[in-house]
């Protein structure tokens, strides 16, 4: 999924930008696009290029387990 990137896309925090993603892989795991939410999040999180400990990963799951 390539899409431009908008002006201001890296005025975003880090806190932002994992709620992003986080929303991002909920939703896609809501449409039936992925059964992973942990693999799904830590590839999208690399892709992103950025460093998310287990520890706040573990914290994401738990958070968001149905």
């Amino acid at each position: 999924m390539n899409q431009p990137v908008e002006d201001g896309h890296d005025d975003a925090t880090n806190s932002a930008r994992i709620d992003g993603i986080v929303e991002q892989t909920r939703a896609d795991v809501g449409q039936g696009h992925t059964d992973d939410f942990e693999a799904t999040l830590r590839q999208r999180f690399a892709d992103a290029d950025m460093t998310v400990n287990d520890e706040e990963i573990r914290r994401i799951v738990a958070e968001n387990r149905a």
